[in-house]
């Protein structure tokens, strides 16, 4: 995680790739606009506080509202038509409110939910099971490497086919904390379930979605592994 100072305030911290795609943004505006009618862009930090004293519902487990209303109050504030940029936006401050609560989780009490698109679909030889698939590590993905951080760190995994499988593994083992890798709608159906059950959560958005050989950046997955 990274700290900068940006447009001469101090931000909170947030990860390479929320800055980067922020940077980016604000840049490309400038060269469209031209500098002196380029209004400055609110940063992470004033979007976050924005979207706390305006919904005003911090619980124990994170912020009382849906992705969608959050997402739909950040795309007014920043007047952004970057749906991507929204999207990664409204995951960073979400994982943020629920930061607290996610790391006062014991780590034997947290759970992993990996994507079974990730999986080399040519090559993997892992059978689905009621609790997921069970991963062969074969090494043909990056399955094999986030499984072996949550082992490390004494963490329960799961690759889950869907957001289906995903409740049914929520209401039979009740982990306290979850971290989720998943693309933006999976994400935004998951944060929302886990926000109803009051689990807090920290999710990972996969740098290629799709239905198969997805991507994800790792470094972002074990940083939420070892919180």
């Amino acid at each position: 995680m990274f700290c900068f100072i940006f447009s001469g305030v101090e931000k909170k911290h947030f990860s390479r790739g929320a800055y980067n795609s922020y940077k980016n943004k604000r840049e490309e505006m400038m060269r469209y606009f031209g500098v002196g009618h380029m209004q400055p862009m609110k940063s992470i930090g004033e979007l976050q506080s924005l979207v706390k004293s305006n919904f005003a519902r911090i619980t124990p487990c994170g912020i009382k509202a849906t992705v969608a209303e959050i997402m739909e109050f950040i795309r007014k504030e920043t007047g952004s038509r970057d749906e991507a940029w929204v999207q990664r936006t409204t995951i960073e401050i979400i994982n943020d409110f629920a930061r607290d609560a996610f790391l006062r989780v014991p780590v034997e009490d947290r759970a992993v939910f990996i994507p079974h698109c990730l999986r080399n679909i040519k090559q993997c030889k892992a059978q689905n099971a009621e609790d997921g698939y069970k991963c062969l590590r074969c090494g043909a993905c990056k399955v094999q490497p986030i499984i072996e951080a949550c082992e490390k760190r004494g963490m329960k995994w799961y690759i889950v086919g869907g957001g289906s499988q995903l409740v049914n593994i929520l209401k039979k083992y009740k982990p306290g904390a979850v971290v989720g890798v998943a693309c933006f709608n999976e994400v935004r159906m998951g944060i929302d379930q886990l926000t109803e059950m009051c689990v807090p959560a920290q999710a990972v958005m996969l740098s290629r979605p799709g239905c198969v050989n997805t991507d994800v950046d790792i470094s972002e997955v074990i940083a939420k592994i070892n919180l």
